[in-house]
C-alpha cells in the first residue's frame, strides 16, 4: 500500500495530507478524464451518447461535479419513498447547470415499500424532486409482471430476479429483469440517439 494511504503518518501529519491530496486528486482526474471521457468517446465513435448517473456512496474516490460533466446526458436518481436523492438531484442539477446541459434526468420512483406509496405520496416525491433541480425522469422499472405465488402488485424488484417469469413464457428468466427494464425505459423516453450534425448540442423541447 503507498504510504500514507493506510493512515500511519509520513514525514508530519501535514506532508500526509498534502500525499493524499495529490493521490484523490489524481484518481478524481483519472475516473472523470480517462474513464469517463474515454467511454463518452467509445461512444461517440459508435454513434452513440453517454448517459450517467454522477454521484457514488462510501467512499467512491471521485468528484461528482467534475465526472458528470464528461457525460453527455447527466442524472440523479431517487426513490419512491425514504429520503434517498436529497445528494443525489443536486449533484445532477449541479453539474447540468455548470457545464451547459439543459436536460437534467433522474431515476425516479424507484423501490418502495410494497403497497405503502399512494397517488398523493408519489406527486409529492415527484414535486420535490423538481424543486431540486430534475426536469426528465426516468422511471425505473416500469414493467409490470404479477405472479401467482405471490401478494398482488409485487413487482420483479421484490422478488429474486432468478425466478422472475417474463410475460408469455413459462421460463424462468435469468439476470437482473429491474435492469433491463430500467434501461429499456430510457432508450424508449429518449429521443435523441445519435450524435447532433454540429458542435452545439441538440435537445428535445
Amino acid at each position: 500500500m503507498a504510504a500514507g494511504v493506510d493512515r500511519p503518518l509520513v514525514g508530519s501529519a501535514d506532508q500526509s495530507d498534502r500525499f493524499l491530496w495529490d493521490l484523490r486528486r489524481l484518481i478524481a482526474d483519472h475516473i472523470a478524464f480517462d474513464y469517463v471521457g474515454g467511454l463518452r468517446d467509445a461512444c461517440y465513435r459508435n454513434g452513440l451518447r453517454l448517459w450517467l448517473e454522477n454521484y457514488g456512496h462510501w467512499g467512491y474516490p471521485a468528484e461528482f461535479l467534475q465526472y458528470g460533466g464528461q457525460t453527455d446526458e447527466v442524472s440523479g436518481e431517487f426513490w419512491a419513498t425514504g429520503d434517498l436523492g436529497s445528494i443525489e438531484l443536486r449533484c445532477a442539477a449541479s453539474a447540468a447547470h455548470i457545464y451547459g446541459k439543459p436536460v437534467v434526468h433522474a431515476e425516479a420512483f424507484t423501490s418502495g415499500v410494497l403497497f405503502q406509496s399512494t397517488p398523493w405520496s408519489l406527486k409529492r416525491r415527484g414535486d420535490w424532486a423538481l424543486t431540486e433541480g430534475i426536469n426528465h425522469w426516468v422511471l425505473h422499472v416500469y414493467i409490470h409482471q404479477p405472479r401467482d405465488d405471490h401478494r398482488p402488485a409485487s413487482m420483479p424488484g421484490s422478488v429474486p430476479s432468478s425466478t422472475a417469469t417474463i410475460p408469455g413464457s413459462s421460463k424462468a428468466a435469468r439476470g437482473s429483469i429491474t435492469t433491463a427494464a430500467a434501461i429499456s425505459c430510457f432508450s424508449k423516453a429518449s429521443t435523441w440517439r445519435t450524435l447532433p450534425t454540429s458542435s452545439a448540442k441538440t435537445h428535445p423541447r
